[in-house]
């Protein structure tokens, strides 16, 4: 997972690290689809924090394309508070972070 900052879609070294990890495991199976869920936590609106999962989705889908992960394998998400996948981390690490799964 890549977890972010509250109210935040910037990626700190970690995030970066886990994504290159990411990259280089969906480039060694071609053939599978990459799943790309962001989630955020329920500190604010939920229309900013639907705004927020949506932003981090799509920083860390731009992230797998820049590192050679080809856009069409890419199915994104985005499921603000609601839906989020199962927790991984702290309860405040699991709510701010997208998912990268990557499925044959």
């Amino acid at each position: 997972p890549v977890f972010f900052q509250s109210f935040s879609a910037a990626l700190d070294d970690a995030a970066t690290t886990s994504i290159v990890n990411a990259a280089k495991a969906a480039k060694a199976r071609p053939d599978a689809t990459v799943y790309v869920t962001g989630a955020a936590d329920s500190v604010g609106s939920s229309l900013a924090n639907e705004y927020l999962s949506e932003t981090r989705t799509q920083v860390v889908a731009d992230a797998l394309v820049a590192d050679g992960v080809a856009s069409d394998r890419i199915r994104k998400r985005a499921v603000g508070i609601t839906n989020a996948p199962a927790p991984i981390g702290t309860p405040a690490q699991s709510a701010r972070r997208v998912l990268i799964q990557i499925v044959d």
